[in-house]
């Protein structure tokens, strides 16, 4: 085993997680050079095929018996229609799953702050200089 799996180990004891990112939208309202998504257009699923996905996510890790970790980006995350239902959603399924919005930060509203809130979501902003 190498050092970095050894070191990730002590830190999260015996538990292991099964991370997924999801890409909820293309939309976004900055242009930031480092970003890998620069067209910014598109449409988004539907929430029934998020639904899909997270059942098939679902399968999977209890399969390999992994705790569930979930990032939710895009482009922008906080600009889709679906932001909240998805949380919602990942919540209801999971309620301890750890769980990360992926934000530029321009779109924090009260309401969304309430949102992340409610979920205990961890924030991590991705700035431009």
């Amino acid at each position: 085993m190498n050092w970095v799996i050894k070191k990730l180990l002590k830190f999260t004891g015996s538990q292991k997680f099964l991370s997924i990112q999801l890409d909820i939208t293309n939309i976004c309202n900055l242009k930031c050079g480092h970003c890998y998504q620069p067209d910014h257009c598109g449409g988004e699923l539907p929430f029934s095929s998020w639904q899909n996905i997270l059942d098939q996510y679902s399968e999977l890790a209890k399969k390999l018996a992994l705790r569930p970790c979930f990032s939710l980006s895009g482009g922008e995350p906080t600009l889709s229609q679906l932001f909240a239902p998805i949380l919602n959603e990942i919540h209801r399924r999971w309620p301890d799953a750890g769980t990360t919005i992926i934000t530029n930060g321009t779109a924090l509203s009260e309401k969304i702050i309430s949102e992340i809130k409610s979920h205990d979501a961890d924030v991590q902003l991705s700035l431009e200089t």
